[in-house]
């Protein structure tokens, strides 16, 4: 096999790997925050180092979760299909975008 494509092959394994493990942190931080709810208004005791925990688990989501959702190639590909075509025009990529932050918004 080509080295560039084995090369590509093992960036994409890491990035399923990391995808599925940065999957378990949304389990986590949701835990966590049950958890200080919980604290906070049925025992009336703060935790500040768990509220910080969930600001961490919460940038940690979104810094390595942004690589594996370019695995499936979305918006990408909806981007690429309307620069490269002849009648491209603003309204219709406005109209994707449009529908597809309000189908991920409802």
């Amino acid at each position: 096999m080509n080295y560039w494509a084995t090369f590509a092959q093992t960036i994409d394994n890491v990035n399923r790997s990391v995808g599925n493990a940065v999957a378990y942190t949304s389990l986590v931080m949701a835990l966590v925050t049950t958890t200080v709810v919980v604290l906070r208004y049925g025992f009336g005791q703060g935790a500040i180092a768990a509220q910080e925990s969930v600001l961490y688990l919460h940038g940690t989501l979104f810094m390595l979760g942004a690589a594996p959702t370019l695995l499936g190639m979305h918006l990408l590909e909806s981007s690429l299909f309307c620069l490269g075509n002849s009648q491209f025009n603003h309204s219709m990529l406005a109209y994707r975008l449009e529908s597809t932050s309000t189908l991920y918004l409802s």
